[in-house]
């Protein structure tokens, strides 16, 4: 399974795939819609569902579900011992 993200603007679902440093200052990148990188900063790296990577920038974007599973439950799950 996957962790499924969802960008909070657009509401479009995607696939979590890390997380990076991003661009230098001197460039400036379209990415996530509106989404541009005017500094160095963490991203998230994301693919869509025809699996094209985007990068999104981490407050953009919200958890939906973990394989399947919402956070609130992960978390809630008892810790298992092995």
């Amino acid at each position: 399974m996957a962790t499924i993200v969802k960008h909070r603007k657009t509401r479009v679902e995607y696939v979590l795939l890390g997380a990076g440093f991003g661009m230098s200052t001197a460039v400036h990148h379209q990415l996530i819609k509106d989404l541009k990188v005017e500094k160095s900063r963490h991203l998230i790296a994301v693919c869509d569902a025809a699996g094209e990577i985007l990068w999104g920038d981490p407050d953009d974007l919200r958890v939906v579900s973990v394989d399947g599973v919402s956070p609130e439950d992960c978390l809630r799950e008892p810790v298992r011992s092995s």
